[in-house]
């Protein structure tokens, strides 16, 4: 072989490598490019929704999705003054519960005081006093 064959053969050796790193470079761009239109495709899907299809029911788009979400929240602030207003009821009632308790409370240690000897002015002493009069009187 000559020295201008092989400079030939170089050449062309050179430009189909040149050619096929090309080729490689555009399928790989083209891969990319198409992974990146799926997930555009998969994006549009959730967004708009998907017509039911193949046994798989319909996916709701994302605005069906939000005004659905709204149509559960919208009743909330309404419940919310409800149970603000329970909760002040509440808290009236517990206010009113414990005056009551301490009312009662006064009225019961009252009462025990009365039960207990206090040397005279109790009704344990008058019962205490009774109760011995009565043992005087039948043991007479």
């Amino acid at each position: 072989m000559t020295a201008a064959q092989l400079q030939q053969t170089a050449i062309i050796v050179g430009s189909l490598s040149v050619i096929l790193g090309g080729l490689l470079g555009l399928i790989k761009a083209a891969m990319w490019v198409t992974q990146q239109l799926r997930k555009i495709g998969r994006l549009a899907d959730d967004l708009l929704g998907e017509p039911a299809h193949g046994g798989k029911p319909a996916t709701p788009g994302l605005m069906e999705r939000v005004a659905t979400v709204e149509d559960h929240v919208a009743p909330l602030p309404s419940r919310l003054d409800a149970l603000d207003r329970a909760v002040a009821d509440l808290r009236v009632d517990v206010a009113e519960n414990r005056e009551e308790v301490g009312d009662v409370r006064r009225r019961v240690s009252v009462v025990e005081a009365e039960l207990k000897p206090n040397g005279g002015s109790t009704v344990r002493d008058a019962v205490d006093r009774i109760d011995a009069a009565v043992e005087r009187l039948s043991g007479e």
